[in-house]
């Protein structure tokens, strides 16, 4: 009987593919945020795998995440399965590029709206409110790895979630977790939500100045 030989296993986002129902939700999905593809390097894919939904590709540096957005009412973000990370924009790397703030925010495209009204400013994105998080065989949550990188001691950290953590005790949990988890490395999270009620995205796209 042939040994058995241990392999890699890497998972890969799918392929670009030049689907006009995923061109045009990406390009009119992206827009509502002020945004083009290019900022944050979205791509479409094939409509066929949503059952003619929309779809495209949002990467993230780290090699095994990404998120998928589709056209449709729930569910409209997946992503592999056990697999978290942070977002950040190609630009800039929040890991080398330290400033004096660290600004998490709820939410990719929002993250990369921020970053295109205040581009020198550290930014990362996480794709849900606990998404900064993991959590350890005994209950306890911690950061993230990539983003221990993005802290120094004292520096100021501050979380902006959607307007909706006001009535979600969940995002209130999830917000409450995350600044334990920072207190860990001698920071200090400050808490904001949007003044719109939405996200940080709509909030600049209604005031722009």
């Amino acid at each position: 009987m042939a040994a058995l030989a241990q392999t890699q296993l890497t998972l890969v986002a799918p392929n670009p593919v030049q689907d006009e129902l995923s061109i045009k939700f990406m390009h009119e999905d992206l827009a509502r945020s002020g945004l083009t593809h290019e900022d944050i390097q979205a791509y479409p894919i094939s409509s066929a795998r949503y059952d003619g939904a929309g779809a495209y590709i949002i990467p993230y540096r780290s090699p095994l995440m990404y998120r998928t957005r589709i056209d449709r009412s729930t569910n409209k973000y997946i992503q592999p399965k056990g697999i978290r990370d942070i977002w950040w924009p190609h630009q800039r790397d929040p890991r080398e590029n330290k400033g004096d703030v660290l600004f998490i925010i709820e939410g990719e495209q929002k993250a990369a709206r921020f970053h295109k009204r205040w581009p020198n400013a550290s930014v990362v994105g996480i794709g849900g409110a606990w998404n900064g998080l993991e959590q350890l065989g005994d209950g306890t949550r911690r950061l993230l790895p990539n983003l221990q990188q993005c802290l120094s001691p004292e520096m100021r950290v501050i979380a902006i979630f959607d307007g909706d953590i006001v009535s979600k005790p969940n995002i209130q949990m999830a917000a409450t977790a995350l600044k334990h988890a920072v207190k860990a490395f001698s920071c200090e999270l400050e808490v904001f939500r949007t003044p719109e009620g939405k996200g940080v995205d709509d909030w600049l796209e209604a005031d722009p100045a």
